[in-house]
């Protein structure tokens, strides 16, 4: 309830992952709040940021992805 009413408040219109079990953080060592994880088209992960990260980083990483 807390991260759905977060996202709608805040109007994010891209995936948002909650991991009650800790299944992401064993799977891909994300430790940081918040982690940043950027796939391709291919579901591969192409970029990660642990912690934050500036807009001008996140819409270079996928433009370059969506150009490709």
């Amino acid at each position: 309830g807390v991260v759905r009413d977060f996202v709608k408040q805040f109007k994010i219109n891209y995936p948002v992952l909650e991991d009650s079990q800790n299944v992401f953080i064993h799977a891909y060592n994300g430790f940081a709040m918040p982690s940043t994880f950027i796939l391709d088209r291919n579901h591969n992960i192409r970029f990660k940021h642990l912690g934050i990260v500036d807009k001008v980083t996140l819409e270079a990483e996928v433009s370059m992805l969506l150009n490709e």
